[in-house]
C-alpha cells in the first residue's frame, strides 16, 4: 500500500482500486493568489476522495520578523514575494520579540486559517449532499476545482489558478448543495 496525491479524480479512482491512500496536503498560497483560495483544499479533497488533508505550516516566519509590520514574509530565489504565506495564525503573544507582541492572550486566527476552516465545513456539506445525490454534487465540486493548482506557477509563467477567488461562487455551490441536502435535487420544489 502507498500513500501519495492524486492530482486527478481518476487518479483517485485508480488509485481505490490499487489499494492505495490517496492524501491532500497544502493549498493555494500567498504567492499571487487570494487568501479565499484555501477554501477550495475541502472542495479538493471531497472531489479527489482524499482519505486525509492536512496543511504543512501555520507559522511561516523567521525569527527577528515582525508579521505585523511586514505581510511579505516569502522570498523566493526566484523574485516571488508572498504576503502571509504559511500565515494560519497569527502570535498573540510573543516572549522572544517584544516589538511583535500585541498582548492577546494566545495565537490570532488569520484569514487563511478561517477560510481552510471553511473548506473543511464545506467538504461535510458535500458528503451530505452527496449521499442524497452523487451525480450533482460531484457537478457541483467539478465547477469549483476545475484547474485548481497549488500555486500560480513561477514568474513568467502563465499558469491559471483555477478557482474561485471569492465567497460569492461558494455561496451558491453551498445553496445547491442545501437544496440536494434538503429535496435531493438543485432547485426547489
Amino acid at each position: 500500500m502507498n500513500i501519495y496525491r492524486a492530482l486527478t479524480r481518476e487518479e483517485a479512482l485508480q488509485m481505490e482500486r490499487e489499494g492505495d491512500i490517496n492524501c491532500s496536503w497544502n493549498g493555494p498560497q500567498g504567492l499571487g493568489n487570494f487568501a479565499s483560495a484555501l477554501r477550495v483544499v475541502g472542495w479538493k479533497a471531497f472531489y479527489n476522495r482524499a482519505s486525509f488533508w492536512w496543511m504543512w505550516h501555520a507559522t511561516a516566519y523567521d525569527d527577528g520578523f515582525d508579521v505585523y509590520r511586514d505581510p511579505y514574509n516569502f522570498r523566493s530565489p526566484y523574485g516571488e514575494e508572498g504576503a502571509g504565506v504559511g500565515m494560519f495564525v497569527y502570535p498573540g503573544t510573543d516572549i522572544y520579540v517584544e516589538k511583535r507582541n500585541p498582548g492577546l492572550a494566545g495565537p490570532v486566527p488569520g484569514s487563511r486559517f478561517m477560510n481552510w476552516r471553511q473548506g473543511f465545513v464545506d467538504a461535510q456539506y458535500l458528503e451530505l449532499a452527496a449521499q442524497r445525490n452523487p451525480s450533482a454534487t460531484l457537478a457541483i465540486a467539478a465547477k469549483l476545482v476545475s484547474g485548481a493548482k497549488l500555486n500560480s506557477g513561477l514568474p513568467g509563467e502563465q499558469a491559471s489558478i483555477g478557482y474561485p477567488i471569492g465567497e460569492k461562487h461558494y455561496a451558491n455551490a453551498r445553496r445547491q448543495l442545501v437544496d440536494i441536502i434538503t429535496h435531493g435535487r438543485v432547485g426547489k420544489p
